[in-house]
């Protein structure tokens, strides 16, 4: 795999595909494994796949139509297709739920509690933290006024934020809570859970010629 900001130019037997940065290898390949599968069936194309650098650049490079193919997270795919013409080629069977968690020994019990506090969340279009924004406007909490967000580049990131007591909370996929020891896990509280969702979609850029030859 290659770094988004590494290659730049377009090569016309290639098909460009970029994902965006994940915190692990692991959860990197088991995320990617059902998009893989599904490009196996295509050998016309000689398809690079890239990783973003960061959530913000990531976006901004799909929004910018640097990459023919692209697979996000759900929310993500759902505001391109709907805003910038994106064709869906396929959904993963994988799901998660959006978490908004805290200490466990805290002061924070519930979702409202975080009234005049800090959260930390990935920065960018991703799911984790657009659920968690969600369940933070649902609990009637307004960003900015009544609660700070700290954006900060990966879910791992957001978790030791909080561990740290640089964030009174952290909203991410609970998967991506799997990726830490129990002993840790068990210091935290989760204060909302958000509605299922999938973890991930293959899509076409408007101009794709993936689009153009299989339909």
């Amino acid at each position: 795999m290659e770094d988004s900001a590494i290659s730049s130019s377009i090569d016309e037997n290639r098909i460009r595909l970029v994902i965006p940065p994940f915190m692990s290898r692991t959860l990197l390949l088991n995320t990617t494994k059902p998009m893989a599968q599904y490009l196996s069936r295509s050998p016309d194309f000689n398809v690079s796949i890239h990783v973003g650098n960061s959530l913000d650049g990531f976006t901004r490079e799909v929004i910018e139509g640097r990459f023919e193919l692209v697979y996000p997270s759900a929310f993500m795919a759902s505001y391109l297709v709907k805003d910038h013409g994106f064709r869906p080629l396929l959904r993963t069977n994988e799901s998660y739920h959006g978490v908004v968690f805290a200490l466990e020994r805290g002061p924070v019990s519930r979702i409202q509690d975080l009234r005049g506090k800090t959260i930390a969340m990935a920065g960018g279009v991703h799911g984790g933290s657009i659920m968690g924004i969600d369940m933070l406007l649902r609990a009637g909490l307004t960003v900015g006024e009544d609660i700070e967000i700290r954006e900060v580049e990966r879910y791992d990131t957001v978790i030791l934020d909080v561990l740290g007591g640089k964030a009174d909370a952290g909203a991410v996929p609970d998967n991506s809570l799997s990726m830490f020891s129990e002993p840790l896990l068990e210091s935290l509280r989760i204060v909302a859970v958000s509605q299922l969702a999938a973890s991930a979609v293959l899509l076409a850029s408007p101009s794709s010629r993936y689009r153009s030859r299989h339909t």
